[in-house]
């Protein structure tokens, strides 16, 4: 049941997603994407907190979920919570180390921190996995 709630623009429509992932849940409390959609649908309402939690829960359902570190490490920065959201990044490369977007995303956030050096690293990485300019 993958709805593609990054696309969904009006808020009726995304609160109505919150419901039928909700539901989703309900029936069968084991399915991680459910959590994941749900936590994607509370960020788009800026509920970071509750979508922190959904991620979470997802990751804790399935540990091996690459896409919720990733989707919880983004929360973190919207958060300023970087060493969190670095975690994140490091596990999802950790279970998926050819996500180009996982590595640029890290790397930003090192950047971020001053850290030139593992910044230039992941970038790097970005061009060895066929990615950039």
């Amino acid at each position: 049941m993958q709805l593609g709630c990054r696309h969904l623009a009006r808020p009726v429509a995304v609160r109505g997603l919150c419901d039928l992932q909700s539901e989703a849940i309900r029936i069968d409390p084991n399915y991680a994407k459910a959590y994941l959609s749900r936590g994607i649908a509370y960020g788009k309402q800026d509920k970071v907190d509750e979508a922190i939690a959904g991620y979470t829960e997802a990751i804790r359902i399935d540990p091996d979920y690459a896409h919720a570190y990733y989707t919880r490490g983004d929360a973190y920065v919207e958060q300023d919570k970087f060493d969190e959201a670095i975690a994140d990044y490091t596990e999802a490369i950790r279970i998926d180390p050819n996500d180009a977007r996982t590595y640029y995303t890290r790397g930003v956030v090192y950047r971020a921190q001053g850290d030139k050096a593992k910044a230039e690293a992941d970038f790097a990485k970005v061009k060895e996995l066929g990615f950039g300019p």
